[in-house]
């Protein structure tokens, strides 16, 4: 079902929907940083703050539904467009390592916890997961199908992997990569086909519709990379996780 990655039609590039991603992200963490911390510790705000408050979280949270699925979309795409897998294998380590801080820091409060690990653990574990399988693959001939339930058999100790580091989105989130990188081609129909199958079989995820939205932008990926600022893109995550906490605990305690 894997197939070359050539340019379809559609308007969005790889990079507006990276920023698609991040702003989505933004929200939800907006919502989980600020507004969920002050309607959890309600002191010295009056009622009807609280209740337009948690409308507002409701409404962030919703909009970053979008964010997971493009993120899996993008880092599949970006498996099969990098150059050096080798350089960006390290580059998602690195900035696992030094996310964690101020992921522990926005969401725990503490510079390092370790009941639960940042998302670039879980894009890490699915990138070295792709890797290997197309290495494995790329070394035997095998009928279509066997190829299929080789490169499931390679992911399945990486989603194990993942439940036992506790990494964010757990072994659904590698599942999720796995099922965009089985149905990876141009084709919009296996985009959708993708999201919904990945999507779906997380209860927590899959019976919220909003995540649901991110089809939309999938489907209308051009296939091309666009304007590209890699490091921005990779330092914004643990740098917006830094300001939240720096806002909450300077303005709010």
């Amino acid at each position: 079902m894997i197939t070359d990655n050539k340019k379809t039609k559609g308007i969005f590039s790889a990079n507006v929907l990276k920023w698609i991603a991040i702003m989505s992200m933004l929200c939800d963490h907006i919502a989980v940083g600020l507004i969920d911390y002050i309607i959890e510790n309600p002191t010295n705000f009056n009622s009807s703050l609280l209740v337009n408050l948690q409308y507002w979280s409701d409404l962030l949270h919703l909009i970053g539904k979008i964010a997971f699925p493009i993120f899996v979309f993008l880092i599949v795409e970006s498996f099969f467009l990098t150059k050096n897998r080798k350089k960006m294998t390290i580059r998602l380590f690195i900035f696992a390592i030094i996310s964690e801080i101020f992921f522990d820091l926005c969401f725990f409060n503490i510079p390092l916890e370790f009941t639960y690990q940042n998302i670039y653990f879980t894009l890490l574990l699915g990138f070295i997961a792709m890797w290997l399988s197309e290495t494995i693959n790329d070394k035997i001939n095998l009928p279509t199908i066997l190829t299929i339930t080789v490169k499931i058999i390679i992911f399945i100790p990486f989603m194990i992997l993942s439940l036992i580091i506790h990494s964010d989105y757990s072994f659904l989130g590698i599942f999720a990569i796995l099922i965009f990188y089985l149905f990876r081609n141009q084709n919009r129909l296996n985009r959708v086909l993708a999201t919904l199958i990945a999507f779906f079989a997380d209860s927590g995820i899959g019976l919220n519709r909003p995540v649901y939205l991110a089809i939309i932008p999938i489907f209308l990926y051009n296939g091309k990379r666009g304007k590209q600022n890699k490091y921005f893109f990779y330092s914004f995550y643990p740098l917006h996780l830094f300001i939240i906490y720096l806002i909450r605990n300077i303005f709010i305690g």
